[in-house]
C-alpha cells in the first residue's frame, strides 16, 4: 500500500481532526506563495513527497514542541514532529493561506466548523 494512502488512513482516526485533503502540486505552489517567509515550518512541510491540509478543533492534543522559535531575525514558525505518523512533520499555516486552504476544503465539500484551525502535515 502507498505510503500516503496509509497516512491519510491513519489522519482520519486521529481525535480533533477533520477530513484530510492532498495537496496537489499546484496548491501547493499557491501555499508557497502565499505564506510569509518566516514561516519556516510551512517550507519544509512542502519539501515533502506528500502534504496533506487538515483542519483541527480544540479536542486535537496540544503541539508536542514549541511552534515558534525566536531568533536573531526574529519570531520563526518551524516544522514540528507529527508523531502520529513515523517521519512526518506539521506546521501551522498563516492567516492568507488558512483562508485559501478552507476555501480548497469547502470547494470538495469537505465540512469546516467557523473555530477550526488548519495544519499542514508533510510524509
Amino acid at each position: 500500500m502507498n505510503n500516503h494512502i496509509k497516512s491519510l488512513g491513519k489522519l482520519q482516526l486521529i481525535r480533533g481532526l477533520g477530513k484530510p485533503m492532498l495537496l496537489t502540486t499546484t496548491m501547493r505552489k499557491r501555499v508557497r506563495e502565499l505564506d510569509a517567509p518566516e514561516n519556516t515550518g510551512v517550507i519544509a512541510v512542502l519539501r515533502r513527497q506528500h502534504v496533506f491540509v487538515v483542519t483541527h478543533d480544540i479536542s486535537f492534543r496540544k503541539p508536542q514542541e514549541p511552534i515558534t522559535k525566536k531568533t536573531k531575525k526574529g519570531i520563526v514558525f518551524p516544522a514540528i514532529p507529527f508523531p502520529e505518523i513515523k517521519g512526518a512533520i506539521s506546521a501551522s499555516p498563516g492567516n492568507t493561506v488558512h483562508r485559501y486552504l478552507i476555501t480548497l476544503l469547502r470547494k470538495r465539500a469537505i465540512r469546516v466548523k467557523k473555530d477550526d484551525a488548519t495544519l499542514l502535515i508533510g510524509v
